[in-house]
């Protein structure tokens, strides 16, 4: 057994390395004044990738034990550890020094190597909480209040949830567990800067302990933020340690699989689950969903004389779906009858032979180990797959289906009699393939070689322009009656070419001998080469055909792995309609077409990629292209040519630190973006205003506020402010956004502070005139006179309520003058 590092996880989705009971003890004594009060020793585990020797199965395995509450788990686990007299104190209120702790041991950070110096006043380099608040301040998820901690200040539950969804990045990657989520009256006493982090904590299972409703400026309690910090943890990916019959054990602690997931969790899958690293969703003790596995363990050669995969490692998935992607890293592994949602990887450490039968794929098949033996697939339904290991073989058996197969390196694909397998593309990483299969379209590029098996057949073979299929066949003329279509026209098989005719014997008479004449040598008859006549758009058509499969493989989405990015996606569409247009016109010469197929078969190769984009990467993209739009001047919406350079110097400097779209680690992947987010926050704020509505209302409160209340005080200063800002409202002073939003806002304040001043005049009682309806035989015997009509109108005599000045029609402001001796506005006939 190997020993591992006690670090929990990466900030960001990267497989935990080990889950240790003791890893996330908890300094739950606020009393405690040094670093060993808070220390746990882990106990060794093993590492995920280490191969399980199948000879230790048979032990008897320790008998599970399932906690009943989040308390005994966090406990369990060593998120909750007590104080020195062993009390837990889950009722006692957490403090942010005991919360920082908790988050930097939760997530992997140094909480040991004390610092230098300290970013806060009141927070020591020798207290026990400084490398934690330090490590915290660093990821910008905890930063304290100016430069001071406030160590011993409570924690909220807003608070904690900003923090953990920090931590987890759950604006990025968010978690939504069904049936799980605030109502919009939990969140009426929230902060704005609290309430999406509150949303989305909620959704991923984070905030279950607050069953009866979120107080978002209540403090936590410590049994509180060790159930919210114990959920957070098994967010992310686990070792899983044990495994019988529906229970599941994961750093310490057990853990009983809802029942459509007891047939993975089985005690026969224990071996093959062994190590095996896992995200997992967990409400109330209950595993209720598999949303990625990696499976590390591994089996051995098959005995001699033993069928080929007798040696292997087997997992029956019992029908059970994993919503995210599936990874295999051990050798000599069997994988049966699971759904995977996302993406199935067969990884480079699987050295030799892996076999499956009744997988569901939704996403892609990377096939990247596995050797020239086999790598089976039997009853299979799959989409796109992608053979990216060199000299594999692939099988397809029994049924098989998939949309594609791309040939990224050199391999063997094989099927059976029930396989036909849709369409085959050689990558120009690639240059041979074997196949022993039948195919309907098999498209090749210049350099590649393909070579056909005894059950291969290629109903149409897709080749370049002006090139010859004996170019690209071995043994063409042995083979070349299984191919029916080559470029979309049917394939001609020249006849076999006589043989020259052969001199006959000459005969010898005994009277007389003749002179020997050498016959004339007929030359062989060739039959002339029937010129297949070659569409000039095959393989732009072809090119298109291949982008609008590849358009409906995915969604467009945010997901990592399973979406493309909307930015590609529309790409794609723009340029396949531009070739369809090419397609129906006849005046573009072959080089034009040749082009044109060129770029489509290039912007379809870099759609299927940018599935797998990150996250960083997505939202690179997008920012490239908003600032394409960017205009240098001082109209609405255009910016300065200092804030341009400097805009585009910044996005340059962060996408030169992103130089693998595929790959980021990820706390890099969540400082750039934060820097991207500042970028842009800046570059919003610098564009030149061209949201006045706000500004408008604002200035049109301001003036009926003069209008109705002349008793006021501060008209004078209420009244610049308005000319100050209508001179902006209408454009005439150039302003940025940021200048027009807080005018708008400084408006808005005087008003109040006006209106405050000043309540509104009570007017004397109105009485109206006798007004009585033209209505014969009015009034009618019983009407209630005098009096009102409930929802007519008043009758003669009748007195209404007093009116405020407010309620009476105003008169417009262009005809009001302002009185500087009384301080208020007057209207022009008054002031004669």
């Amino acid at each position: 057994m190997t020993t591992v590092s006690t670090k929990f996880f990466s900030a960001k989705g990267a497989t935990v390395t080990a889950l240790a009971a003791a890893v996330l003890a908890f300094p739950f004594s606020a009393q405690a004044s040094t670093p060993s009060d808070f220390s746990a020793q882990a106990p060794a585990v093993q590492a995920p990738n280490a191969q399980v020797p199948t000879t230790k199965s048979a032990a008897a395995p320790e008998a599970l034990t399932l906690p009943g509450t989040d308390v005994q788990r966090a406990q369990a686990r060593g998120i909750l550890t007590g104080d020195a007299q062993g009390s837990l104190a889950v009722n006692r209120g957490l403090t942010r020094a005991e919360f920082a702790v908790l988050v930097a041991r939760s997530f992997g950070l140094d909480t040991t190597s004390k610092p230098s110096a300290s970013s806060f006043k009141d927070l020591k380099t020798s207290s026990w909480a400084s490398s934690a608040a330090e490590a915290l301040l660093a990821k910008g998820w905890m930063t304290g209040s100016g430069s001071a901690f406030l160590p011993d200040a409570p924690v909220t539950q807003e608070q904690m949830a900003v923090v953990l969804a920090k931590a987890l990045d759950l604006s990025a990657t968010p978690v939504r567990i069904p049936g799980l989520g605030l109502a919009e009256s939990d969140l009426a006493a929230a902060s704005s800067w609290a309430a999406p982090a509150l949303r989305e904590s909620a959704a991923a299972g984070l905030l279950g302990v607050y069953a009866q409703g979120v107080k978002p400026g209540q403090q936590v309690l410590r049994g509180e933020a060790a159930s919210a910090v114990l959920a957070a943890s098994n967010l992310q990916p686990q070792t899983i340690e044990a495994v019988q019959n529906g229970i599941v054990k994961l750093g310490g602690v057990a853990y009983a699989a809802a029942p459509e997931l007891s047939g993975l969790f089985s005690a026969a899958n224990a071996p093959a689950l062994a190590g095996a690293s896992a995200k997992l969703t967990i409400a109330n003790g209950i595993v209720t969903q598999v949303r990625g596995l990696e499976l590390n363990a591994a089996g051995r050669a098959a005995d001699a004389g033993k069928p080929e995969f007798s040696g292997n490692l087997t997992l029956d998935g019992a029908g059970v779906k994993v919503h995210g992607a599936v990874t295999v890293n051990g050798d000599y592994f069997t994988l049966n009858k699971l759904e995977i949602g996302g993406d199935f990887t067969i990884g480079t450490q699987v050295k030799h032979d892996f076999s499956s039968t009744g997988l569901i794929v939704t996403g892609v098949t990377n096939i990247r180990g596995g050797d020239d033996n086999t790598v089976v697939f039997q009853s299979a339904r799959l989409g796109q797959v992608v053979l990216d290991k060199t000299n594999v073989r692939m099988a397809a058996l029994e049924g098989t289906k998939m949309a594609e197969i791309n040939v990224r390196q050199n391999a063997s694909i094989d099927g059976d009699e029930s396989v036909t397998i849709p369409s085959i593309k050689i990558e120009k990483t690639a240059s041979a393939v074997n196949l022993n299969a039948t195919v309907d379209i098999f498209a090749v590029h210049e350099n590649a070689m393909l070579s056909m098996g005894p059950r291969a057949s290629i109903r149409d073979i897709l080749i370049p322009q002006l090139a010859k299929l004996s170019d690209f066949v071995k043994d063409w003329s042995r083979v070349s009656d299984k191919f029916r279509l080559i470029n979309g026209f049917e394939a001609f098989v020249p006849a076999a070419l006589p043989s020259a005719p052969q001199p006959s014997a000459g005969r010898t008479t005994p009277a007389v001998t003749p002179p020997v004449v050498t016959p004339p040598v007929t030359p062989p008859v060739i039959t002339p080469p029937v010129v297949t006549p070659v569409d000039p758009k095959a393989s732009l058509k072809a090119a298109a055909a291949d982008a609008g499969l590849a358009l409906k493989e995915a969604s467009v989405g945010e997901q990592v792995g399973a979406d493309y990015p909307k930015l590609n996606h529309d790409a794609l569409s723009l340029l396949l309609a531009q070739a369809q247009t090419a397609l129906e016109s006849d005046t573009l010469t072959q080089t034009q077409l040749n082009q044109a197929a060129d770029k489509l078969a290039n912007e379809t190769k870099t759609l299927r990629a940018s599935k797998n984009y990150t996250g960083l990467t997505r939202k690179l993209a997008i920012a490239r292209a908003a600032s394409s739009t960017l205009e240098i001047g001082t109209q609405p919406r255009q910016v300065s040519q200092a804030v341009y350079e400097s805009f585009y110097e910044g996005l340059s400097g962060l996408e030169n630190q992103n130089p693998d779209p595929f790959v980021i680690e990820g706390d890099k992947e969540q400082q750039l973006t934060q820097s991207l987010v500042k970028l842009q926050q800046v570059l919003e704020g610098n564009r030149f205003a061209w949201r006045f509505e706000e500004l408008s209302a604002a200035i049109q409160a301001a003036e009926k506020a003069l209008k109705d209340h002349s008793d006021g005080t501060g008209g004078i200063g209420l009244i610049v402010a308005i000319e100050e800002a209508k001179k902006y409202a209408a454009v005439q002073l150039p302003a940025l956004q940021q200048k027009v939003d807080e005018l708008s806002r400084n408006l808005v304040t005087l008003t109040e502070t006006y209106l405050k001043s000043s309540p509104p005049p009570t007017l004397p009682p109105v009485i109206l005139p006798p007004m009585l309806p033209n209505i014969p035989g009015f009034p009618f015997p019983g009407f209630p006179f005098p009096g009102t009509i409930p929802g007519t109108f008043p009758l003669p005599g009748t007195i209404l309520p007093p009116v405020t000045q407010s309620a009476l029609p105003s008169a417009n402001p262009e005809q009001l003058t302002y009185n500087p001796e009384t301080d208020t506005l007057e209207s022009a006939k008054s002031a004669e």
